[in-house]
């Protein structure tokens, strides 16, 4: 998983094999230190892929 700001999601998908995007919650971004990856600011989307299964997927997607 990749966190990045809104400027950063074009480069931030070059990091992931079949990419998919998920807008952050604003209770995501108040329940940890969510910065983007690239510049260090504040994070707005995920970015991950499909690659692991059952509960590993679902934990993932619940963060």
């Amino acid at each position: 998983m990749v966190l990045v700001c809104t400027k950063h999601v074009k480069e931030g998908l070059k990091f992931i094999h079949l990419p998919h995007i998920y807008p952050l919650s604003s209770e995501d971004k108040t329940s940890e230190n969510v910065n983007c990856l690239i510049c260090g600011h504040q994070a707005e989307y995920k970015l991950f892929n499909f690659f692991f299964k059952g509960s590993k997927r679902k934990k993932m997607l619940s963060n």
